[in-house]
């Protein structure tokens, strides 16, 4: 097949001179003759010298329509519109892009833009009508069955979830606990425990002295309470004897080591 005379002379333009906007020309050439690939190089080599040429993205969208490349044609037609929204080549084109995806609604839109641009059109006035036609023709769109819903999520409760109950502590756990804070409060380090140091009581008075100590106890000596050997007298009485009085009952245990840790922090906080 001998080469086109034209498409000859605008080629050798273009070599002679890269940056020549003959590019778009030969495109154009390549396109009517066919070459759509031809057509697709070579607009695209010349976009990167000339990337605001917008008749060359014209061409550029037709050839890449006609090799089937819809959405890159799609692209370069856009771009075309968003700076001249009344080029007419970039409408019909965009208008057939939908036609040829069956868009027949997109299409007539585009196509009814097209002759108001170009009144009298023939070929537009054909076209919008056989479409119009299709479009009022279509049946309408049967209503489809909504999906199944999902099974409904299991009701949850925005109330917070209640903490685990705390366990009840004995009494010697809560001086455990109450010494350790107190040792971290204070940040002392922890001190042996002492034997608890007699200290006299007052005694109740369901208290049944014994015999001997009728007379009281002498200067300097203070009564103690004896549980006798078979068990506690009835009434829970106990029994009174001569020597110091020493009460193991935990909260004056507790007290008095509360009170050693007080006297070690002074002592610190005064060195």
């Amino acid at each position: 097949m001998a080469e086109n005379p034209r498409i000859e002379e605008l080629r050798r333009r273009v070599q002679k001179d890269p940056a020549s906007i003959a590019f778009a020309q030969l495109a154009e050439e390549y396109r009517r003759a066919g070459h759509y690939e031809d057509a697709v190089v070579i607009c695209r080599s010349g976009l990167q010298t000339h990337p605001s040429y917008l008749s060359a993205r014209v061409t550029l969208g037709h050839a890449l329509i006609e090799i089937n490349q819809l959405e890159d044609a799609e692209v370069e037609l856009r771009y075309v519109l968003q700076h001249a929204a009344e080029n007419l080549a970039a409408i019909r084109a965009m208008a057939e892009i939908h036609h040829r995806r069956g868009e027949l609604n997109g299409a007539l839109g585009y196509y009814r833009s097209a002759l108001e641009l170009a009144r009298h059109d023939p070929d537009l006035e054909q076209t919008v009508a056989e479409i119009s036609r299709a479009v009022a023709e279509a049946p309408p769109q049967r209503a489809t069955t909504p999906p199944a819903a999902a099974p409904a999520a299991p009701a949850t409760s925005d109330a917070p979830i209640a903490d685990p109950p705390t366990p009840v502590l004995t009494p010697e756990q809560l001086r455990a606990r109450f010494l350790a804070e107190t040792f971290d409060l204070l940040e002392l380090d922890p001190i042996e425990p002492e034997p608890a140091k007699p200290a006299p009581v007052s005694l109740p008075d369901s208290v049944r002295p014994q015999p001997e100590d009728e007379a009281g106890p002498s200067e300097g000596e203070h009564y103690r309470l004896e549980r006798p050997e078979d068990g506690s007298p009835e009434g829970g009485q106990y029994l009174l004897g001569r020597a110091p009085v020493v009460v193991d009952h935990p909260a004056l245990a507790g007290l008095e080591r509360f009170l050693e840790v007080i006297h070690s922090y002074r002592e610190r906080r005064a060195v």
